[in-house]
């Protein structure tokens, strides 16, 4: 799937398409970002993961997430396997947010350095900001449903 978007017989470009492709750039886009302020700065991640794994496991762990992220935020951008790759942002944000919470309730109270914070977040910001981009995903499930729907629906599609 290319980032064209389809047009109807009367001219207009379909909704669906492009709140789903819109989803879907916004999400990779905050993927990469993250990503990319982990590895510039992995100091406050690492300190997060001591506190809730111990050592052992942070001196891998820290490198993996930061790949995890970067290769979600791509798979997000190829648009291939849309519903799959938003299933996946899904789980993964809803393990990240768990692991916020498991530290916070562990005793860590600094800043993760997620998306490049350096402030200290509450559980409620956190949640509430998880919360948003849970949102979006749901936007964008539902968009590539309606849009794969349609496809299978319309005279000429695939059924």
């Amino acid at each position: 799937m290319r980032f064209s978007f389809p047009l109807k017989s009367n001219g207009r470009i379909e909704i669906v398409e492009l709140i789903g492709c819109a989803a879907q750039v916004f999400l990779a886009t905050l993927f990469l970002w993250s990503a990319a302020s982990k590895a510039q700065v992995p100091g406050p991640v690492n300190d997060a993961c001591r506190s809730v794994f111990g050592q052992p496991v942070c001196r891998s762990g820290v490198p993996i997430l930061v790949l995890a992220e970067w290769t979600l935020g791509a798979w997000l951008l190829s648009l291939r396997g849309r519903r799959s790759a938003l299933r996946v942002t899904f789980l993964a944000i809803t393990s990240l947010t768990i692991l916020g919470f498991v530290a916070h309730s562990a005793g860590y109270r600094d800043p993760c350095g997620c998306f490049g914070r350096r402030t200290p977040e509450t559980p409620r910001a956190m949640l509430f900001r998880n919360g948003l981009i849970t949102i979006v995903i749901t936007l964008a499930l539902a968009a590539e449903h309606l849009r794969s729907r349609d496809r299978t629906h319309s005279p000429g599609g695939v059924s």
